[in-house]
């Protein structure tokens, strides 16, 4: 039997170390669709060859209403040694970021629908747009397909 193929990124974790949230009871009469900022970045541990993770940012705003700040982290461990290559390559920059962000979406929607106001729901996040530009795939990738 053949043996199964490796992934080759595994998503470990996903917390929110920090949230500030405020709401104007007059939000409910608002009718405003909220002002969203979303930011990401990915960092590699410096003492773990093989962790990397990645931070969103999430800044959105109502005037006078609506006030919510959101840091969270999407833990993630490479199959192979963390590289130059690996560090620029696709799985890295697009599709672990891709794999953390409905944790956050639903993390938002659920904190906000709790508070007692309309659910927010994060837009989607075209991920080819807002990574910088990719070269080619080079060929000690730890990926094995392109990027969707």
């Amino acid at each position: 039997m053949a043996e199964p193929v490796k992934a080759a990124i595994d998503f470990q974790n996903f917390v929110v170390p920090k949230v500030e949230y405020s709401v104007s009871p007059n939000a409910l009469a608002e009718n405003a669709s909220p002002d969203v900022e979303i930011a990401h970045r990915v960092d590699f541990a410096p003492d773990g060859e093989f962790d990397f993770l990645v931070v969103y940012n999430i800044k959105a705003t109502i005037p006078k209403n609506l006030r919510l700040e959101v840091e969270a982290i999407a833990f993630f461990r490479s199959a192979l040694p963390i590289d130059e290559n690996i560090r620029e390559s696709a799985i890295v920059r697009i599709n672990a970021v891709a794999i953390g962000f409905p944790f956050l979406r639903s993390f938002i929607a659920t904190l906000t629908a709790n508070t007692g106001f309309p659910r927010m729901m994060l837009p989607t996040m075209n991920l080819q747009a807002v990574s910088k530009p990719l070269a080619k795939e080079p060929q000690n990738s730890i990926e094995d397909s392109p990027a969707e």
